[in-house]
């Protein structure tokens, strides 16, 4: 598996905001850290996931963020998931596999 380099935090991730306000949003990472972001409620969740990229260093492909206990689509906007100015998201890693077993 593929490391993104992690940004230096004091550095502000990629945005996803539009003309409107932001919403705060934090995002708990596999370790544990709570890692401030801030998105347009119209944005998509892959948006979202980009910023997560550069911020914690896990690739975007391996992500699965999860809110209220559903995984998000990358498809689907932040809006329509429920999230809201100071949710928290939690990032969890997509797991391979899937093959049949051997006897």
């Amino acid at each position: 598996s593929r490391k993104v380099p992690a940004r230096d935090p004091a550095a502000a991730p990629p945005s996803c905001g539009g003309p409107r306000r932001p919403m705060r949003l934090f995002v708990r990472d596999l370790a544990g850290r709570t890692l401030p972001l801030a998105a347009d409620a119209g944005a998509d969740v892959a948006c979202l996931q980009r910023q997560v990229a550069a911020a914690a260093g896990v690739p975007e492909g391996e992500q699965r963020l999860i809110y209220g206990g559903q995984s998000l689509a990358p498809d689907a906007s932040l809006g329509a998931c429920g999230l809201e100015d100071d949710s928290t998201v939690f990032l969890g890693l997509e797991l391979g596999g899937g093959g049949k077993k051997r006897k």
